[in-house]
C-alpha cells in the first residue's frame, strides 16, 4: 500500500522528519531570499504533469521490477503540487523480508523551496554521522547534493535530492545490502526528470 504523505505540503517539520535531519536545520527554507523579487514579477510555475512524472520512473530499480504506481495534481493555497510514487519489488518473491523499495517524485514547481531543502541544506550543511544503528551523510548522487542514510535494522537505505532544481526526490530501498543499496542510486532517473524541467525557466 502506497504511503500517505502527510508532509506534501511543504511542511518544514514533516520533511524534517522524512530526512531525520533536525528541523533546525531546514528552518532557514522559510528564511526570505536575501534579493527577493516584489510578487507581481515573480513568474507563476506550473508542475510538470504527474503522468509524465509517472511515465519517467524506472521499469527496474536495483534489479526491482516497477509494481504499483499512482500520481496526483494537488493544490494547498498557493502552493500547487504534482506528485507521483512507484512501488518496487519481485511478487513473486516469497521470502519472509524481500527486497523492496518506493520512490515519491513532488514537483514543487518552485526552484528557491527546493533547493533551499535539498541544493543549499545539503550543498551548505556537512553531515557525516555514525552508529551501532548505521550512518548519515550528505553526499553528491548523480552530481547534485544529497541526504543519504543506512539503517542496519531492517537494511533500509534513504536518499533525498532534487531534479532540475525544483523536484524532490526521495527513495527508499529495503532489505537489500548496502553495497546493493549504493549502486541502486545510480539507477534513480535524475537526469531523465532534468530535462522534464522546461530550459526557459
Amino acid at each position: 500500500m502506497m504511503k500517505k504523505h502527510a508532509w506534501i505540503a511543504g511542511s518544514v517539520t514533516a520533511l524534517a522528519a522524512m530526512t531525520w535531519v533536525s528541523p533546525a536545520l531546514l528552518a532557514r527554507v522559510d528564511e526570505p531570499a536575501a534579493e527577493e523579487k516584489p510578487a507581481e514579477e515573480k513568474k507563476k510555475l506550473e508542475p510538470i504533469d504527474f503522468r509524465k512524472l509517472r511515465e519517467a520512473m524506472p521499469a527496474k530499480i536495483g534489479g526491482l521490477p516497477r509494481g504499483k504506481s499512482s500520481g496526483q495534481k494537488s493544490k494547498f493555497g498557493e502552493l500547487t503540487i504534482s506528485i507521483a510514487e512507484a512501488e518496487y519489488g519481485d511478487p513473486n518473491d516469497a521470502s519472509d523480508a524481500p527486497p523492496s523499495g518506493q520512490l515519491t517524485l513532488i514537483d514543487y514547481a518552485n526552484e528557491e523551496m527546493v533547493m533551499a531543502m535539498t541544493g543549499g541544506m545539503f550543498g551548505a550543511v556537512e553531515i557525516d554521522q555514525e552508529s551501532d544503528e548505521g550512518w548519515t551523510k550528505t553526499m553528491q548522487v548523480q552530481d547534485r547534493p544529497a541526504l543519504v542514510q543506512w539503517q542496519i535494522e531492517g537494511k533500509v537505505g534513504t536518499v533525498t535530492t532534487n531534479a532540475g532544481k525544483r523536484i524532490l526526490v526521495s527513495f527508499e530501498l529495503r532489505n537489500v545490502d548496502e553495497a546493493a543499496f549504493k549502486a541502486a542510486l545510480e539507477e534513480l532517473p535524475l537526469k531523465t526528470l532534468d530535462a522534464l524541467v522546461p530550459k526557459s525557466e
